[in-house]
């Protein structure tokens, strides 16, 4: 069972060709839980759901370092999210699938109205738009002797015991039904992209810390893609982005490998 963002789910490859695919293709029963814009608290969520009823062997806990430590800073705020970092709550959706189908389908109505609507106001504003276009403001704009502020840094996010107690409950949960959790870390574009210090860039030896000192096993991502000749090749175009298909596979490659190993050891 994966869980995760973006990442996990698979965001800019095909069909297949994201982890879980790629898993499926050397024989192993993936079920993909991933999905973009998820955070730690919401995967907590994810896990009380969906994971814990269908109790899976082996949970792998995707962690993308470019952003799920702001990501928990955003879902402390949310409604649910905090719900969710309680023991016993649950919505109990595994079962209720009708009804959360059909307020998806409720959702998509509205949000489909309020679309005509906005489109109908556009119209309205056509003519203001084109005696821009005519008068060239934007050119003059651009000439303008104008200052614009730089854009504000964001201070980087530390894990705080929010992020320690959301994987020991992960943790917990996994091992109450004689299942194993992995904590696979995942490393971003900008790493390889300029010069960084790799022990601190995104807090990386704080997070990896935590994760040992809760005996969470990891496949470190970032050790692996080191070992490759060009590692900024595993993204789009060499650009900033999600991995490619190939990214994803050297991902699904390690973690097979350090599954087999754990097979391995059992068995003896």
């Amino acid at each position: 069972m994966l869980i995760g963002d973006s990442f996990a789910h698979g965001a800019c490859v095909g069909p297949g060709e994201d982890i879980a695919g790629q898993l499926r293709k050397s024989g192993f029963n993936a079920l993909n839980l991933g999905m973009g814009s998820s955070g730690p608290l919401i995967e907590l969520g994810i896990m009380k759901e969906y994971v814990e009823f269908l109790k899976p062997e082996f949970v792998l806990w995707m962690y993308f370092e470019g952003n799920d430590l702001q990501e928990i800073m955003r879902e402390k705020t949310s409604f649910f999210a905090q719900y969710y970092s309680d023991n016993g709550f649950s919505q109990n959706l595994m079962p209720r699938q009708a009804e959360i189908n059909h307020a998806l389908v409720e959702f998509i109505q509205k949000y489909k109205h309020k679309e005509r609507e906005r489109l109908e106001e556009e119209k309205g504003q056509w003519e203001k738009k084109w005696r821009g276009v005519i008068k060239l403001e934007a050119i003059r704009a651009r000439l303008s002797q104008v200052s614009i502020p730089p854009a504000r840094q964001s201070h980087p996010a530390h894990p705080d015991s929010m992020f320690e107690t959301i994987l020991a409950k992960a943790r917990q949960k996994t091992s109450s039904w004689a299942g194993k959790l992995y904590f696979v870390y995942l490393p971003e574009y900008n790493r390889y992209a300029g010069q960084v210090d790799h022990d601190n860039f995104h807090q990386r030896r704080e997070v990896l810390s935590i994760v040992r000192k809760l005996g969470i096993p990891i496949i470190d991502m970032h050790e692996v893609f080191l070992t490759q000749p060009d590692p900024l090749a595993l993204f789009p175009f060499r650009l900033y982005g999600h991995y490619t298909a190939p990214g994803y596979r050297l991902v699904a490659e390690a973690i097979i490998s350090h599954l087999q190993s754990e097979s391995f050891q059992s068995k003896n």
